[in-house]
C-alpha cells in the first residue's frame, strides 16, 4: 500500500501467509488515512512508524510460528496460542504478546 508521509512515498505491506492475500489496507483502516484533495493516502512520520514497528512485530511472531510448526509442533495448537494471546488486547500489544506466548509454548 504506497502512503505518503512528509511528501514522500512509502510502502506499507502485510500479507496473509495462508492465503496471500495483501491485508494492509483493511489493518490500518486506510480510510482514516485518505485525503480527499490529493487523492491519496496520507499519514504522519510517527503514524507510518507505528504501523511500519506493528507489521515488523506481526511478521516476527509468525515466522516463529511457522518455524515451531516446521519444527514439529502442532500447527491448530501454535495458531490457537497465538489466538488467545492476542484476543481482547491493545493492538499494539498483540505482537509483543504472541511472541512471548509461542516462546513459552516452545519452553523458552
Amino acid at each position: 500500500m504506497k502512503i505518503l508521509v512528509n511528501g514522500e512515498e512509502r510502502n506499507l505491506s502485510i500479507i496473509d501467509r495462508k492465503s496471500g492475500c495483501e491485508w494492509t489496507h483493511d489493518l490500518i483502516t486506510a480510510p482514516n488515512f485518505w485525503n480527499d484533495e490529493t487523492e491519496q493516502y496520507e499519514m504522519s512520520e510517527d503514524d507510518y512508524n507505528w504501523w511500519n514497528e506493528y507489521i515488523t512485530g506481526v511478521e516476527k511472531y509468525e515466522s516463529l510460528a511457522e518455524e515451531m510448526i516446521e519444527d514439529g509442533f502442532d500447527s491448530e495448537e501454535v495458531w490457537n496460542t497465538i489466538n488467545e494471546a492476542i484476543g481482547g488486547i491493545d493492538l499494539e500489544d498483540q505482537p509483543a504478546r504472541a511472541k512471548a506466548a509461542l516462546e513459552e509454548l516452545k519452553g523458552e
